[in-house]
């Protein structure tokens, strides 16, 4: 309610005629808004009244016939109105005033006192003090209830959370906690946290058990406002699990990768030579079982080589060979070395825009490996007779190699997953392509470790170019 805008409802509980008169002429007489003022004689009917209409201040006389103006602040307390209260008493008592105040009374005034100002002065101030009243009580809910889904959200959370102040003392741990660090609450609060923490940032830690076994856990941690006062959130997630299955994961690559090249490309080797009838003369029925060998054998090679090359590049092993070259020599000989792997699915190979001068530092044999990921990816997903469009942009101190076809598009919920590792989109209609779902993601890696970035374009039904940027060699004059 605002007082400029809107007329003020005022209930007069008053049994004297005489002095009720005076009241409302006085508020008539004031600088305040109208006033759409009523009037009862007993706290009974005053009851009744305020039960059947919207009251914004009370003017209250503190004796009526059935009862006083405590029974009335009493009344009012235990109902679920909540309206303002002036207490008007012929008492000058200040202990009849302080209890008046101590019972939710807004104001207390003594009959003989009152004139005009101080008559609208008090209500306005009533009327002030109780909405901010009725606002700090809100505000002092939504805070209890929010504190409560706070503490429900912690205790029930998976992950361990820990909340120290700014000395690293401890405050609260929740029972996922107690689990991770195989102590009780009430022997961790008051300690102190014994793990440094950057804020915002994401850390490992070991945490050592009674059984002699370690937990690995990745600590974040957040500033928050604990009971007042600054502290830190810190939650801890298991990953125990996760770090000894990526270790496996990467013995069993290593070990499956080392142990398949050699004798695949024996194998390879041989098929070779008895396909080209080195070993005697052989049936065309049975070329043809050994081309479908040959070109199986050739699949999982490139799938070793690929998952070594991931190790090799996540491990930090792989070697860089960086040397200046023309670009524009590496874009063409990879479109000839990949034209006859397009021809395959009738699809082909165009430049479509070329740069002259244009330098940059890289290894050539991983950029190499980059256009050819790209090319034979448009390469399987181009509809027969389609072209894929090459092209090279200059843009200031950067240049964009782009890979354009014609294919389907890539599926909206996959595209925010189509760097990872093994990804591969289901495409309704299509075929499934051969392929480890390793390219991309070995793409994006040797970009960024040559410098540059990586990235797509993609609409339904009218293909998708992939781009990805390097920095421009730029000799200083």
């Amino acid at each position: 309610m605002t007082l400029k805008n809107n007329a003020i409802k005022l209930l007069i509980i008053e049994d004297d005629d005489a002095y009720a008169s005076l009241l409302i002429r006085m508020l008539e007489k004031t600088n305040l808004d109208r006033f759409v003022i009523n009037r009862v004689n007993s706290i009974q009917s005053s009851a009744e009244y305020i039960t059947k209409n919207k009251i914004d201040v009370i003017l209250l006389d503190f004796y009526l016939p059935d009862g006083n103006g405590l029974d009335m602040l009493d009344a009012m307390r235990a109902s679920v109105f909540n309206i303002p209260i002036i207490v008007l008493t012929n008492l000058d008592d200040e202990t009849v005033g302080i209890e008046v105040l101590k019972k939710g009374g807004q104001d207390y005034l003594v009959k003989s006192k009152i004139n005009d100002d101080i008559l609208a002065r008090s209500i306005r101030y009533a009327i002030e003090r109780h909405n901010l009243l009725m606002r700090l009580r809100r505000k002092s809910k939504e805070l209890e209830e929010s504190e409560k889904r706070c503490r429900y959200i912690a205790e029930n959370n998976i992950d361990a959370i820990i909340v120290v102040d700014h000395n690293k003392t401890v405050n609260f741990i929740n029972p996922a906690g107690e689990a991770m660090f195989d102590i009780k609450s009430d022997d961790f609060i008051g300690r102190s946290f014994d793990y440094d923490f950057v804020l915002g940032s994401k850390l490992e830690i070991e945490i050592p058990k009674k059984d002699g076994q370690i937990t690995i856990a990745e600590m974040r941690s957040t500033k928050i406002d604990w009971h007042g006062q600054e502290a830190s959130l810190i939650s801890l997630r298991d990953i125990t699990d996760s770090k000894q299955i990526g270790k496996f994961k990467e013995e069993v690559i290593s070990i499956v990768s080392h142990e398949l090249r050699s004798p695949l490309t024996s194998i390879l080797n041989s098929l070779n030579l008895v396909i080209e009838g080195e070993a005697g003369e052989i049936s065309e029925q049975a070329i043809k079982l050994l081309k479908i060998a040959h070109r199986s054998s050739m699949r999982m090679l490139r799938l070793t080589n690929d998952m070594l090359d991931i190790k090799k590049i996540e491990s930090g092993q792989m070697q860089f060979n960086f040397q200046i070259y023309d670009l524009m020599p590496l874009i063409e000989q990879s479109i000839e070395s990949n034209r006859a792997y397009a021809e395959q699915f009738g699809v082909e190979i165009l430049l479509d825009n070329a740069l002259s001068d244009i330098k940059v530092n890289v290894d050539s044999d991983r950029l190499m490996q980059v256009m050819t990921n790209l090319l034979t990816n448009a390469s399987k997903f181009s509809p027969k007779g389609e072209k894929i469009i090459v092209s090279v942009t200059d843009f200031e101190n950067l240049v964009r190699v782009s890979v354009k076809d014609r294919g389907p598009g890539i599926p909206e919920e996959f595209r925010s997953r189509i760097f990872d590792k093994f990804a591969q989109a289901q495409l309704p209609g299509l075929r499934q392509r051969d392929g480890s779902g390793l390219g991309l993601n070995i793409s994006k890696m040797l970009v960024e470790k040559m410098g540059g970035t990586i990235n797509f374009i993609t609409n339904s039904n009218e293909g998708t170019t992939f781009f990805f940027d390097l920095p421009k060699y730029q000799t200083n004059c």
